[in-house]
């Protein structure tokens, strides 16, 4: 028989309410929580089931990207509790379960509850500091796989740049720089994961480092309505600007730099494989650094020190970020997809 534990959590606040408290939040730590649902228990008043949720998964739920079932069913790391709301509610004794088919089944609640059917209010205070919705405007012929790219794109890039502008913001602490350039090398340890690259940095900002899609009109012409921090979506305008006026000289540098890189079979080659001191590691240097400089979106120390001073995985994030832009870029210069007061073409 598996052991139990006791632990303890503050009680946060009731989130659905129908004859007695029926979803219940604790709080463990700022960055941990157990979502919980009032259940029968034989001989035991207000009795509750929960799941422990990190921050960021209580976020989605309370976004609506997915119903209380799952929640329940995909706790952080497989952390199940059954407890009594009795007497002094402040501090709760929760006592570890196993989850079975057994509780799979009388305590669960049905499919399609979520968090926009709470009977009372509760919101998370979120790191997004200067959150707006901006409002891309599309035109002409869609199929749903180009909406999905282009959403793609965007969220590359923003989760790049929200990267780079915490990274340099004075006020981001060592800790988290040090996440930071751990998000940016661990993908190339085994050589061209680009894609990889940006779900790291991504996964490592949270929901913070995630645009949100918030709405969307198909017919032409419509919209697209993505919310996130200004900062990110301004500068992301001043690279599709900046490349629709550059862009035969950015494509040179890039090609360039991904020839460089070919003939030297540089391209997949893990980064620990690299000599970072040879005559090599110079040229991928300054090819990378004259590729950075056209491509004028961050300074290239900047970039540098967040790859861990590393010029090829410096080179691969500029290749990658390129490949974004003018992906993006084609968007706008073909008419589909504008900003007001940004023009393209």
């Amino acid at each position: 028989m598996a052991r139990r534990f006791q632990i303890s959590a503050q009680f946060e606040q009731v989130l659905w309410y129908g004859d007695g408290p029926q979803l219940v939040l604790l709080r463990m730590t700022d960055k941990s929580f157990v979502l919980a649902v009032a259940i029968d228990r034989v001989c035991e008043n207000f009795a509750f089931f929960g799941a422990k949720i990190s921050r960021n998964q209580l976020e989605e739920y309370l976004s609506n990207r997915f119903d209380l079932r799952y929640v329940l069913s995909n706790p952080d790391r497989n952390k199940w509790f059954q407890f009594s709301l009795t007497g002094e509610t402040s501090r709760i004794r929760m006592q570890t379960v196993e989850f079975d088919r057994q509780m799979h089944d009388l305590f669960l609640p049905d499919q399609g509850v979520f968090a926009v059917d709470h009977t009372e209010e509760y919101s998370i205070a979120t790191e997004r500091s200067d959150y707006v919705v901006q409002r891309y405007l599309v035109d002409g012929r869609w199929d749903v796989g180009e909406f999905s790219r282009f959403h793609a794109q965007l969220s590359d890039l923003y989760a790049f740049l929200k990267s780079a502008n915490t990274y340099q913001d004075v006020k981001t602490d060592l800790a988290q720089k040090r996440h930071i350039i751990e998000s940016f090398l661990k993908p190339w340890q085994g050589g061209g994961s680009y894609l990889s690259f940006f779900k790291s940095i991504s996964k490592q900002g949270g929901r913070n480092f995630q645009p949100e899609l918030e709405a969307i009109k198909w017919a032409s012409p419509g919209y697209m309505d993505i919310a996130g921090d200004k900062e990110s979506f301004f500068d992301i305008s001043i690279m599709i600007n900046h490349y629709d006026d550059n862009k035969k000289e950015i494509d040179k540098e890039y090609d360039d730099l991904w020839g460089y890189l070919s003939s030297m079979k540089l391209l997949r080659m893990p980064r620990n494989n690299f000599d970072r001191n040879s005559d090599v590691a110079i040229f991928v240097d300054k090819y990378s650094r004259e590729f950075s400089n056209k491509l004028n979106m961050i300074p290239y120390e900047t970039l540098k020190s967040m790859a861990g001073n590393d010029p090829l995985v410096s080179a691969k994030i500029l290749l990658s970020v390129h490949r974004r832009i003018k992906k993006m870029h084609k968007f706008f210069w073909e008419g589909r997809v504008a900003i007001e007061g940004l023009v393209i073409g």
